[in-house]
């Protein structure tokens, strides 16, 4: 059994470079860092993404509502 544990973390505009390697099963589309940065640049916008060994292997995007 591997000792590498699955961490999840809700990004913010500082940790765009954790989506550096990223499973190619995770999403649509290559990431985009521009678009990344001006997601989560913007209020209200999440992105948590759950990583094994350093890779994002898991993600989950939400829109914050007032």
């Amino acid at each position: 059994m591997s000792s590498d544990a699955v961490e999840v973390r809700l990004l913010s505009a500082a940790d765009v470079a954790v989506l550096d390697r990223v499973d190619p099963d995770v999403f649509d589309n290559p990431v985009r860092r521009e678009l990344v940065e001006q997601y989560l640049s913007t209020p209200g916008n999440l992105l948590a993404v759950a990583t094994l060994s350093g890779v994002v292997v898991g993600m989950a995007s939400a829109i914050a509502y007032v």
